[in-house]
């Protein structure tokens, strides 16, 4: 079909040069047989104040036509469709509502004549509000186009504003009756409709992939031919670098987002073994999920060079993924491409994906590419859904996530990475208290054992392992030679190396903790617990201004971040600030800690019977260790050292640093201190010989 042309001047009378950079309220969509409605729908809008970006007229003179495309999509609010017989046959067409779905982009839809849709089409447009050419005439149309438009940039509802003045519907609630009398069309099943989208897609990537990405033309040459001058980079942001965002499910129910997200968290672990490539971890990746944020300010709040991004869609065991890589600096489009596969292929595909990273970042490997390790496919699914359930960290989600993991290993029983998780569980609902202290740690144990005999290089599981020693044994010394071996199989792994981290907290390397977390903080940054974690460390090396700044960085993450009011709390006590103190405690949601933190803050402003209250309570709840560290703050070395012994039976003081904890300050020159600390494994001379040599990757 013929290309969109024409002189880029002559394309609407009075058009406004565009501004770099700039957001848009409306990308235009249209075929070129249809370039004059879409001039004259533009040229509406813009009258009322409504910005239009439509090619060739926006396209910078040089630059390359499928990013200016793609980047006018993505920084446009709405996406308006003419759409006419020649539309629903352009590939172009096809390739700009799939993304604009994609990115969860409104689409409006102007009916110009009375064109059947594809089933790719009907499907993408099932929600599209629809404007009549044909029914309502140029004036009312484009009156209902504007009003449309305004609806969805204020937020409010298309629909109810078309139930009172007619503006526009969605194309689920129309007749299926085409205007001006055409005969209407049959109306295909769901599944099937989905099929022949699929079915229709491919064919339609397969005769236009090339076309659209390199065959619009500047002068003689293809757009393809000219290689982008790139905008240097800051000095801050490294050039091997990418951020893998949450791939969108674009799955017929939308009942596939364990999938697509847990492909997404796949392709982040795969990337990350990937030694001198910089990936940040999930935590920080996910915050963008649902967000109309632009590549470049993910770029600056990840501090990477590119972004990869992409859509599953899932039907049965067909899979179709779209992943897309761009250079966030310069919002350019490196490389995309469309799998269509048999979900038996996924692992390949992954490991493809992770490949054209590799190759178009130009990073040398320095051993073997990384590799998805491969299962049946129905455990595979069984584990991503297990993976979805597992991080909604409830009760019921660990119990669902047990019982799915289980489900693959009945299929697969030497699915390392199903034991693994079933280990993460365990662990997570032992510290959760729901489940029996000894129990938990022997499923957990049993579990990343199983792991690591099926998989000797199994990195998480050395790091559970670890984590077990320490938390629930008090093994430093075996817990410090976990993690050496995890570190050692993957070095850049943020969760790992925040782990070793709470580690090195725990025997006393606070430096060495310090280091590890800001470290992890760099490749995670929108993690909240990353940041109250150093804030922690922090107040522990006698550092509250710095620890102030990073628990305000995490409740600016996350306002309801447990525990991060009590630890501004007792910084603002090393601070000599107990009004301050006393204002934070007292937004602390979690129970204990913020009893804790007004029995210290009050006795701090000498508000003895206000401090006896609320220790009084802790007492009542059986909060031992708590009430302890309250004792020894206020002075009171017998009672402090009673509770102490009391928590110490109880198992309470395994995973808390006291040895160098400021509430206990006032303990340390009393001679039974360090009796007690070598009782219970973390005295000085304990510690010391513990060999934890962490070297972290440049």
């Amino acid at each position: 079909m013929p290309e969109r042309g024409g002189s880029i001047d002559s394309q609407i009378p009075g058009s406004r040069v565009p501004e770099p950079d700039s957001a848009w309220d409306v990308f235009v969509s249209y075929a070129s047989d249809d370039t004059a409605v879409a001039n004259a729908v533009v040229a509406s809008l813009e009258r009322q104040g409504i910005g239009c970006w439509i090619a060739p007229r926006d396209v910078a003179p040089g630059a390359l036509y499928a990013d200016e495309i793609i980047r006018a999509i993505n920084s446009s609010k709405v996406l308006l469709l003419v759409l006419s017989k020649s539309a629903a046959g352009s590939p172009h067409v096809g390739k700009e509502i799939e993304r604009a779905t994609s990115k969860r982009r409104p689409i409006i839809t102007l009916r110009t004549d009375a064109v059947p849709l594809t089933t790719a089409l009907e499907y993408f447009l099932s929600e599209s509000q629809w404007v009549d050419l044909g029914a309502d005439g140029t004036e009312v149309a484009f009156s209902k186009l504007a009003t449309a438009v305004r609806h969805h940039l204020t937020g409010s509802s298309v629909v109810e504003a078309g139930h009172q003045d007619g503006a526009t519907q969605p194309l689920a609630q129309q007749s299926t009756s085409s205007p001006s009398g055409a005969e209407p069309s049959q109306r295909l099943s769901r599944p099937v409709l989905l099929l022949g989208a699929l079915i229709a897609l491919v064919v339609a990537y397969l005769a236009a992939d090339k076309l659209w990405l390199t065959k619009h033309t500047v002068g003689e040459r293809t757009v393809a031919a000219l290689t982008p001058t790139p905008v240097p980079a800051a000095a801050s942001i490294p050039d091997k670098s990418v951020a893998v965002l949450p791939f969108v499910d674009m799955s017929e129910k939308k009942d596939q987002e364990y999938f697509s997200d847990g492909l997404s968290e796949e392709l982040i672990d795969l990337l990350t073994k990937v030694a001198g490539l910089r990936v940040p971890a999930r935590t920080s990746s996910f915050s963008f999920k649902g967000k109309q944020t632009t590549v470049s300010e993910i770029s600056k709040a990840l501090n990477v060079s590119h972004v990869l991004e992409g859509s599953v869609r899932k039907a049965g065991n067909r899979l179709r993924i779209v992943a897309e890589l761009i250079d966030a600096r310069t919002d350019t489009h490196l490389w995309s491409h469309a799998y269509d596969r048999e979900l038996t292929d996924v692992f390949k595909v992954q490991d493809e994906i992770a490949a054209s990273v590799v190759t178009q970042l130009r990073i040398t490997l320095l051993g073997a590419a990384p590799e998805s390790k491969t299962t049946d496919p129905k455990a595979y699914t069984l584990f991503l859904e297990g993976l979805h359930y597992g991080r909604q960290y409830t009760k019921e989600g660990f119990e669902r996530s047990i019982s799915l993991y289980g489900q693959a290993l009945a299929i697969d029983s030497n699915y390392a990475a199903a034991w693994d998780g079933l280990a993460r569980n365990y662990i997570n609902q032992t510290t959760n208290g729901l489940r029996p202290r000894d129990e938990g740690s022997r499923l957990a144990r049993e579990a990343a054992n199983r792991a690591i005999s099926i998989d000797p290089e199994f990195a998480s599981a050395y790091a559970r392992l670890g984590s077990i020693a320490a938390r629930f044994d008090g093994d430093f010394v075996t817990a410090a030679k976990l993690f050496e071996r995890a570190l050692a199989l993957q070095p850049s792994n943020s969760t790992i190396v925040g782990n070793a981290a709470n580690l090195a907290y725990l025997v006393g390397r606070l430096d060495t903790a310090i280091a590890l977390q800001k470290y992890t903080n760099a490749r995670d940054p929108l993690s909240g617990i990353g940041h109250e974690n150093l804030g922690i460390f922090y107040v522990h090396a006698g550092r509250p201004d710095e620890a102030l700044a990073e628990l305000h960085a995490a409740l600016s993450l996350n306002p309801k971040q447990l525990l991060a009011y009590s630890w501004i709390s007792r910084a603002l006590l090393l601070k000599d600030d107990p009004k301050a103190a006393l204002t934070a405690i007292q937004q602390e949601p979690e129970d204990e800690l913020r009893l804790a933190g007004l029995a210290m803050a009050s006795y701090a402003l000498r508000q003895k019977a206000d401090s006896d209250a609320a220790l009084a309570e802790l007492i009542k709840r059986g909060e031992d260790a708590s009430v302890a560290s309250v004792l020894a703050f206020r002075g009171e070395p017998n009672r402090a050292f009673e509770w102490l012994e009391k928590a110490a039976s109880k198992n309470e003081l395994q995973d808390n640093s006291i040895a160098t904890d400021p509430d206990f300050a006032n303990l340390r020159r009393d001679a039974r201190w360090l009796p007690f600390l070598r009782k219970i494994g973390v005295a000085p001379d304990q510690l010391a010989p513990i060999r934890f040599d962490v070297k972290l990757p440049e």
